[in-house]
């Protein structure tokens, strides 16, 4: 609903002149400012309603600046229409009365009253004058400043209006004033407020919050018509309104602090280093996991604004070059080389041991599908195989993701390379590329080394034995857990207990030492934690050991995948930055943990 105010008159304060300039809109023009288009493409939906307990400002952005050119304090609800109805090849269409009869859209045709101006000072005593009388007159800005009235489907309607217009207005000029596919017009309830073309320069209308279908956002909102996106709608916010928005939605807005100041430079290199993504449809990034999610000032949380603002200013760099910070939700225990995984090649985005993602969601996975399912899939993806007869890896990455797989059947073979299958099958699907199908894949055990309490040796009578369990303490207590695949987390990674032997029959020292001294036969069992410094053991065989399992059984019908990790494991899992954070780890030990031989500075 609208404010109260005392008259049908639009009170209009005007700081500055309509444009007829083009204001650019990427992030190298606007600096500190990203725009996310929240509403775009071919079938997006119109007219947009708005809503502001402030209510809301018009004006025009020149670089990072907002210039108020109308206030519509008193208006806290507003709605923007399409002017005129026009085809994807830019034609308008006066054929189509049923957007026009729904009300989704308003005519093109208007009845200018007077001439153009070039200040609203020039035109603004006829305008009270004239809003006066007609309270459907509106305010133009197109070229200048004029005042309009009524709007109209096609030409013959607006003529057939203008004698009655005149005999409201007799001492001034009427003219039809043309159709113009980029115009929008804003109403306040069912009044017509203003109209302006949104192609003369960057128009906003500025709030310090507004809600748009049930989700609140902050500072402005733009609109754009352009050809495939018919009424693109635009948030532009300050790159921290921006993460604001994001961190928690792709990092809990509730987790560690020094996580979510490493989500946030991850964010906002992402941003910076992303490009020109979606120039085409005039705005930087969109809302989803394409670009990054982005939930507006609906989720944000106090811990996560306070991890945005203790990292203003910063980012990631490689040598003097901000960072292309890729991150994901669980590496499953490493994480990749990106020449492998994509193309091209970062010397900052390689494979680490990453034990710091075990024991959180989606460590391991089970997925279980159908032949009947995997053939529609791969059928709807292009791929037309008969039916399906078995299913091969034949490629690994050094790290453990597949990275080319087979998939045979009676009339062909479908050969998926590298992340195609998880786009096949579907991205929540198939979890990640880490997987096999033999279940010795995910067998481990996790214990935090820093926890063991209880002996990884006995000794009786001067003799040395070596135990083959050992006991950690849990939230749940302390629990005794056997030495087989069992990886011990340190702030040094990941790496197989001394004695246990991973499923590829190989043996790795670790962090946790056997009891070498003599004890007396009546002593009890003495535990050592010794930390010392060893390589680091890859949790997952090479890929060659994989070669041998490549093959699966699809004669019962049912494909069983065995998995690790989620998401294309590059960069920064999120669940390990989690466990960094809680370890005690900085932001930027974090950081330098997932992107080998970058380093944390103010951006330049």
């Amino acid at each position: 609903m609208a404010k109260k105010y005392k008259s049908m008159i639009l009170t209009i304060i005007i700081v500055g002149l309509c444009l007829n300039s083009s204001i650019g809109m990427s992030l190298t023009s606007v600096k500190n400012m990203v725009d996310v288009g929240l509403i775009y493409g071919a079938n997006n939906t119109y007219p947009v309603g708005l809503s502001a307990a402030d209510g809301f400002a018009f004006g025009l952005y020149q670089d990072q600046y907002f210039n108020k050119l109308v206030d519509l304090s008193n208006y806290n609800a507003l709605t923007l229409y399409k002017d005129g109805f026009y085809s994807e090849q830019g034609i308008l269409d006066e054929t189509s009365s049923a957007y026009y009869q729904n009300g989704s859209v308003k005519g093109g045709y208007h009845i200018g009253i007077g001439q153009s101006a070039s200040s609203y000072e020039a035109i603004l005593n006829d305008y009270m004058t004239y809003k006066a009388a007609n309270p459907q007159v509106y305010i133009n800005c197109e070229k200048g400043w004029q005042l309009a009235v009524g709007s109209f489907v096609d030409r013959a309607s607006a003529n057939a209006s203008l004698a009655g217009y005149q005999a409201q207005f007799p001492n001034v000029s009427l003219t039809i004033m043309e159709p113009n596919k980029n115009r929008v017009m804003i109403y306040g309830g069912d009044m017509p407020l203003m109209a302006y073309d949104t192609s003369e320069g960057a128009y906003a209308l500025k709030t310090s919050v507004f809600e748009l279908k049930e989700v609140k956002y902050r500072n402005s909102i733009r609109v754009l018509r352009q050809s495939g996106s018919d009424f693109t709608v635009i948030n532009r916010v300050t790159m921290s309104e921006y993460l604001y928005g994001v961190l928690p939605k792709e990092m809990s807005g509730d987790w560690p602090l020094e996580a979510l100041k490493a989500q946030a430079i991850t964010a906002s290199n992402f941003v910076y280093t992303s490009g020109a993504k979606h120039a085409a449809l005039g705005f930087d990034v969109c809302t989803t996991t394409d670009c990054q999610v982005y939930g507006g000032y609906s989720v944000e949380k106090p811990t996560s604004n306070q991890a945005v603002d203790l990292t203003v200013g910063i980012g990631l760099y490689y040598q003097d070059a901000l960072a292309s910070c890729y991150y994901h939700s669980n590496s499953g225990g490493e994480t990749d080389d990106i020449s492998q995984i994509w193309s091209g090649d970062l010397p900052y985005v390689k494979g680490v041991v990453d034990g710091y993602s075990l024991n959180a969601p989606n460590a391991t996975w089970k997925l279980e599908l159908s032949t009947s399912e995997i053939q529609q899939k791969l059928e709807a993806a292009g791929y037309q195989i008969g039916t399906l007869t078995d299913i091969r890896i034949q490629e690994r990455t050094d790290h453990g993701r597949v990275t080319k797989l087979d998939f045979v059947g009676t009339s062909g073979t479908a050969t998926l390379l590298k992340e195609k299958a998880r786009s096949v099958l579907g991205y929540t699907v198939l979890k990640s590329m880490s997987f096999s199908f033999n279940p010795t894949f995910t067998d481990y055990q996790y214990v935090d080394a820093s926890k063991v309490t209880s002996p990884v040796a006995t000794s009786r009578g001067g003799t040395t034995t070596q135990r083959q369990t050992i006991v950690v303490s849990t939230s749940n207590g302390k629990s005794e857990v056997a030495l087989d695949n069992l990886y011990a987390i340190t702030g040094q990674g990941i790496s197989l207990v001394e004695g246990s032997a991973a499923h590829d029959g190989t043996k790795v020292s670790s962090i946790v030492t056997n009891v070498t001294s003599t004890v007396p036969e009546s002593t009890q069992a003495v535990a050592t934690q010794t930390a010392v410094t060893q390589t680091q053991a890859s949790i997952l065989p090479t890929g060659s050991q994989f070669i041998k399992e490549s093959n699966v059984n699809v004669s019962s019908g049912t494909v069983t995948f065995y998995g690790r990790g989620y998401g294309h494991g590059l960069g920064m899992s999120q669940w390990g930055a989690k466990k960094m954070a809680e370890m005690g780890f900085t932001f930027d030990q974090i950081l330098t943990h997932y992107y080998p031989g970058t380093h944390v500075r103010a951006i330049q």
